[in-house]
């Protein structure tokens, strides 16, 4: 899970109807006391939190990231989505492009001519697991087909697309 502010809820335990008929005294007819909530841990850089019903922590982006047995969460459906291989590959290759997309974006416009377009495309691609190599005489091409719009622009969603099709060719080729 990823987010500025989150919040972990330990789910209440249910009453049995056994524990309803009969309390711990064995009288009928009695409301049965709530089972003890266990105290919860979790590791957040390296600092162990307590707590029992919930807890909150807000951070800064990119700066914190929190692993945690899941099975719970799973259990009682409390998260809306898990986070796939896919999702996190994805995530990687968007902030990738992000990270370095100002370098290459002279005029920030919020996209890249063919010139930007050629610098990013041949310094990411000299900068990843051989084989790697730019091939200029290809480029127009390759611009071709990265410009799914046809604006004459590469849009940081396009080059996203454009990268993960690149690394899923290596992923095949088994590189």
């Amino acid at each position: 899970m990823r987010g500025r502010k989150i919040r972990i809820d330990v789910p209440k335990q249910d009453v049995s109807q056994q524990d309803l008929e009969i309390n711990g005294d064995g009288q009928e007819g009695e409301t049965p006391e709530q089972p003890a909530r266990n105290q919860q841990v979790i590791l957040i850089d390296g600092e162990a939190l307590n707590y029992e019903n919930s807890i909150t922590w807000e951070c800064f982006p990119s700066n914190i990231e929190v692993l945690i047995d899941d099975s719970v969460f799973t259990v009682n459906k409390t998260f809306s989505r898990r986070m796939t291989a896919e999702i996190e590959r994805d995530r990687i290759y968007r902030d990738a492009v992000e990270k370095t997309w100002g370098q290459y974006d002279k005029d920030n416009s919020g996209m890249l001519d063919r010139a930007e377009t050629k610098n990013f495309l041949r310094t990411v691609l000299e900068n990843i697991p051989p084989p790697n190599h730019f091939d200029e005489s290809k480029f127009e091409e390759t611009f071709t087909v990265m410009d799914k719009n046809q604006n004459g622009l590469i849009e940081k969603n396009e080059m996203v697309v454009f990268i993960k099709s690149i690394m899923a060719k290596r992923a095949k080729q088994g590189i």
